[in-house]
C-alpha cells in the first residue's frame, strides 16, 4: 500500500498502527526523529521555542527547512536587500543542502528547487526513513 506525502505525519500512523504497517509513501523531508544535525538543530529550535512544546513532526520540519533555505539566500545578498537582489541570489541559488530536503536549486524558469523525495515505511505507529533519497519525476520505489 502506498499514500501520498500529505498523510506522512506520525500521529496519522499511530491512530492504528495495525492497519498502516507497512504503507510506503514519499516525504519532502527527513523522518523528524532522524539522526542527523539539521534535524536535531530542529529538534533543539522546537524545545527552545515552542511553548508549550510540542512533538517534531514532519509538517514543522517542512517549514523549517524552508526557513533555513531563505535565511541562507538571505545571507548571499550583497548590498542592499531589495527583491530583485534577493531573486537574483534565489535564481542562482544550486544544490543547497539544508540537510532536510534534498539539495534544492533554483533558477529564473524553476521555482520548486527538487524533485528529490525520501522513502518512508509505517513501522510500529511511526513514520520511518529507508534512507533514500528518489527523483519524483522518475517516481521509482
Amino acid at each position: 500500500l502506498y499514500t501520498t506525502t500529505y498523510n506522512v505525519f506520525d500521529s496519522l500512523a499511530a491512530l492504528d498502527p495495525a492497519a498502516v504497517e507497512g504503507t510506503k509513501a514519499f516525504t519532502f523531508t527527513h523522518s523528524p526523529l532522524a539522526d542527523t544535525p539539521a534535524v536535531k538543530e530542529y529538534r533543539d529550535a522546537m524545545a527552545q521555542y515552542i511553548k508549550p512544546a510540542l512533538p517534531p513532526d514532519f509538517p514543522s520540519l517542512f517549514t523549517f527547512a524552508g526557513t533555513k533555505i531563505f535565511a541562507e539566500a538571505l545571507s548571499r545578498v550583497k548590498g542592499e536587500l531589495t527583491v530583485p537582489s534577493l531573486l537574483a541570489v534565489l535564481d542562482n541559488m544550486k544544490d543547497y543542502d539544508s540537510g532536510i530536503l534534498p539539495p534544492v536549486s533554483f533558477s529564473a524558469s524553476n521555482h520548486q528547487g527538487t524533485n528529490g523525495l525520501f522513502k518512508m515505511v509505517a513501522k510500529g505507529g511511526r513514520w520511518v526513513g529507508t534512507g533514500e533519497m528518489v527523483d519524483s519525476v522518475k517516481n521509482a520505489w
